[in-house]
């Protein structure tokens, strides 16, 4: 019986042992409270650097708004330190090992100090006074006779964390910003500081990221900090898991490290060099994605522009050289209408929608006046309307000049047309393009039904066909051209509208796309919608492919200029050659 009860204990005492370890090892932890808003207060009134990032980490892992609105208040400087005792007046004779003036109430302060909001203010015998109001609660506080505590504005310090700090605080708060792309910027600011305080918090961040895009820049700022940690498996293990997240802060990293030869373990630079390798291949493959994106939205815009120069051009035969001033009219109406509605936050988000319409009446009235002041008295003079208009594009530009100043103007885009859509790893389609790609084939549509599918379209075609024949059918003749010009406008001022979602507006702004303009309308054959929409694609497309062939937008240019020249010296009328009666009678 007694061997039975030896054997027992002797199973027994691995447990026991283990039991009596844990035990011991928990014991600071048993004896060590969490942190409180009282115990990091006067951490950050009086800590050097070190401690108060320290104690800014504590408080990001509270998870309690009322310690991010303390930091917060820190970072906008509206924080401050009340010492609810005055520092006592210092002796003029101090003995030998007796604290300084200085250092006196530095103590004085980090014992009787609080963190204070500022309440109400008043004025009173030539001094400031101002409500306590607590950093932490918001309340006020409350003096020994019970009322709030009103003191002057003199005895208070301003609270501040050092640059170092501030940025560290900033960035911590950010990862619970409503934007995504704040939220992704501070996640891989973070992840680059190496510092391993930062992985719990960014793993909480991780978890609760509704965002896809923004839980891969998170675990992206997990995996740089993991990249930094003196064990070469978890390095390797990092390099690894940023090849395969394709970060791009990942080949910074890589490549930061290989020009410095700062890494010496083999399993560490054989798995940063795969990465390199898989992150260059699918850098081709976001380059190819990304000029492709580029060729079409900038077709778009080109395509706008074009429309209405090729309805003119095709009908009247008119060369119209004011046509990107045009445009101007709609860029500077969008302007005025965005200063008009800046008041008004509701307004303002739709101002660039209600821009549209009001650009095409704009730019539609000014093409009226400008035919029937000028082109009307030049119809079969194409040489004379090309000076004539360009004589009014010039006159146009000195009025911007003289209405807008020659300066820049800055039209902001609404909240709903900043940012992008993420479709894959290092490509973002930013909402602007989109908005500009999704107008242009409003406008396509739109003129499609104008000239197939309406009266008016029927006149147009009739006119662009065989003038004397509509003329002798009884088709007022000038009035088409008259309204067909006026269209031809508005979609000018349309696309003004959309480029000025696209950076400054300028006096200048109208001879940047005319030249191109012109090339989509000869290459897509005079007069015709379907060449003209073929046309952008061209220009558009070419413009952008040949552009990142050749690295340089001035070469890409002159080398698409050639190309046009000799496909025009084969096909002279462009991709869509006018037939039947409309060739006999040009």
């Amino acid at each position: 019986m007694k061997t039975l009860r030896l054997h027992g204990t002797r199973r027994l005492l691995p447990v026991a042992a283990a039991l009596i370890a844990w035990c011991v090892a928990s014991l600071p932890a048993f004896g060590q409270e969490d942190p409180t808003w009282e115990s990091l207060e006067p951490t950050l009134i009086n800590g050097d650097n070190d401690a108060q990032e320290q104690a800014v980490i504590s408080m990001i892992k509270l998870h309690d708004e009322k310690a991010d609105a303390v930091l917060q208040g820190f970072l906008d400087r509206v924080i401050y330190i009340y010492s609810t005792e005055p520092p006592p007046e210092p002796s003029d004779e101090l003995p030998d090992g007796a604290l300084t003036e200085t250092a006196t109430e530095t103590v004085e302060v980090a014992a009787h100090a609080e963190l204070v909001f500022l309440g109400d203010e008043s004025e009173r015998d030539g001094e400031t006074f101002t409500t306590m109001l607590d950093a932490w609660e918001r309340q006020p506080l409350i003096a020994a006779d019970g009322s709030a505590l009103v003191v002057p504005t003199s005895r208070l310090m301003g609270g501040d964390l050092g640059r170092r700090v501030r940025k560290m605080a900033t960035e911590l708060l950010a990862l619970h910003d409503p934007d995504p792309q704040e939220r992704r910027t501070a996640a891989l600011y973070l992840g680059r500081q190496g510092d391993k305080r930062f992985i719990s918090l960014l793993e909480s961040a991780r978890e609760f990221e509704p965002n896809r895009w923004t839980r891969r820049a998170i675990e992206e700022g997990i995996q740089l900090t993991y990249f930094a940690d003196p064990d070469p498996s978890v390095r390797a293990k990092a390099a690894r898991e940023l090849g395969n997240l394709k970060s791009a802060a990942g080949i910074a990293f890589f490549e930061e490290v290989l020009l410095n030869a700062s890494e010496s373990n083999e399993d560490v630079l054989a798995a940063m060099t795969a990465s390199l390798q898989g992150l260059a291949r699918w850098g081709i493959v976001t380059t190819i994605i990304q000029t492709v994106w580029n060729g079409a939205s900038l077709a778009s815009i080109l395509a706008v522009i074009a429309l209405g120069l090729g309805i003119t051009f095709g009908l009247m035969r008119v060369i119209n050289m004011a046509h990107g001033e045009l445009m101007l009219v709609g860029a500077y109406t969008t302007y005025v209408l965005q200063k008009a509605f800046a008041s008004s936050a509701a307004l303002s988000s739709v101002s660039v929608l209600v821009s549209i319409p009001m650009a095409f009446a704009m730019a539609a009235l000014i093409g009226i006046l400008i035919e029937y002041a000028v082109v009307r008295h030049l119809y079969g003079r194409p040489l004379d309307t090309l000076l004539a208009t360009f004589g009014i594009s010039l006159i146009m530009q000195q009025g911007a000049r003289h209405l807008f100043g020659a300066a820049n103007v800055d039209i902001a885009s609404p909240a709903w047309l900043t940012g992008g859509w993420q479709i894959v790893t290092g490509v973002v389609l930013p909402y602007n393009r989109i908005f500009i790609v999704m107008l242009s084939v409003g406008c396509i549509a739109l003129t499609y039904l104008v000239l197939l599918k309406s009266g008016a379209g029927l006149k147009i075609r009739a006119v662009t066909q065989n003038r004397e024949m509509a003329a002798c059918l009884g088709i007022k003749t000038r009035s088409v051209d008259r309204w067909t010009f006026a269209f031809g406008s508005g979609l000018a001022g349309v696309a003004g509208c959309a480029l000025s979602q696209l950076g400054n507006v300028g006096p200048d702004l109208g001879q940047t796309y005319i030249v191109d303009s012109f090339m989509v309308v000869v290459l897509g054959g005079v007069g015709k919608l379907a060449g003209t929409i073929f046309g952008a694609g061209a220009i558009g497309g070419g413009n952008k492919i040949l552009e990142a062939l050749t690295s340089s937008p001035v070469v890409g240019k002159v080398i698409l200029l050639l190309l046009l020249i000799l496909f025009l010296q084969r096909n002279p009328q462009g991709i869509f050659p006018a037939k039947g009666r409309f060739e006999e009678s040009a």
